[in-house]
C-alpha cells in the first residue's frame, strides 16, 4: 500500500485488482482471449523475444518441469504450440 513518509497508508480502503479480473471486467474478453491476442501480436512482431531481464534458473527449472508434466514441450524443451500453453495457464486446464 502506498503511504506517506511515516508509512501511514493514503487509504486503508485499498483493493487489489489482478489482471485476470481487471482486464476481462473492462474489456468484456476472457483472460484467455486477451492472452491469445497478446501472443498473436508477439508472434507477428519482428522480435518476439522481448525479455530483457535475467530469469532465475530455479524459476525456469520449475516452469520447465510443469510444462513437461502437462505435455506442453517437445523432446527439445520447445513449446509444442504457444496457443496450447495459453489455454493451459489462462483458460481451460483440460487440453
Amino acid at each position: 500500500m502506498k503511504g506517506n513518509r511515516a508509512k501511514v497508508p493514503y487509504s486503508y480502503n485499498t483493493e487489489l485488482w489482478f489482471s485476470d479480473y481487471f482486464w476481462p471486467f473492462f474489456s468484456n474478453y476472457s483472460y484467455e482471449e486477451i492472452a491469445v491476442l497478446v501472443l498473436d501480436v508477439l508472434l507477428e512482431s519482428e522480435n518476439p523475444y522481448l525479455v530483457s531481464e535475467e530469469i532465475p534458473p530455479e524459476l525456469l527449472d520449475s516452469f520447465r518441469k510443469c510444462c513437461r508434466e502437462n505435455e506442453l514441450l517437445d523432446d527439445k524443451d520447445c513449446f509444442v504450440d504457444p496457443h496450447k500453453l495459453i489455454k493451459y495457464f489462462c483458460g481451460n486446464k483440460s487440453i
